[in-house]
């Protein structure tokens, strides 16, 4: 359960640096809306 949340902190963290300096980069396929808004639900909880 940590772990995982843990993996997902470290990929918002990544995928913030890689926006940062590639801000035109098209999206990924797995990068998509829904998940972030997956993603958003699990911290609020």
């Amino acid at each position: 359960m940590l772990g995982r949340k843990r993996q997902i902190l470290l990929g918002e963290l990544k995928r913030l640096r890689d926006y940062e300096t590639k801000p035109k980069r098209p999206k990924l396929a797995f990068d998509c809306d829904e998940d972030d808004e997956n993603r958003m639900s699990n911290f609020s909880n």
